[in-house]
């Protein structure tokens, strides 16, 4: 493997990191807010415990396995395509290196935005999960 490569590689993994403590902590303030509500009388016990229960099954699962399985460079660009990572945070090489892969993510993550846009519309406003 070329320094080059090794650079790159190194760049990639050091992404990834940066991008799942970044989603993980996005994921942890929407577990702060119902603890915030507990706190202040508009939750109870049992929505925590079940708050607690989804983020730890669900959420934190899911963003384990997608860090685990996934290659770095597809990482990359889904972070970069759900603004976890700025393009401004990629080297010039790398950004060259991904330019097909951040182009496809990004369109796969605006056809899912739309698609969530429109259900949270047919759903009244409402988040849908």
């Amino acid at each position: 493997m070329s320094a080059k490569d090794v650079t790159t590689a190194r760049e990639l993994r050091e992404l990834c990191v940066r991008a799942y403590h970044r989603e993980l902590a996005g994921e942890l303030h929407e577990l702060e807010r119902v603890f915030a509500a507990w706190r202040q009388g508009d939750a109870d016990a049992v929505d925590v415990r079940d708050a607690v229960a989804t983020f730890h099954e669900g959420e934190v699962q899911h963003l384990r396995r997608l860090y685990d399985t996934c290659t770095d460079e597809r990482l990359v660009a889904r972070a970069v395509a759900r603004g976890f990572v700025g393009r401004d945070e990629l080297s010039p090489e790398l950004t060259e290196r991904l330019e097909g892969a951040l182009a496809r993510v990004q369109r796969i993550v605006g056809r899912a935005a739309s698609t969530t846009g429109r259900a949270r519309r047919r759903a009244g406003g409402a988040a849908v999960g």
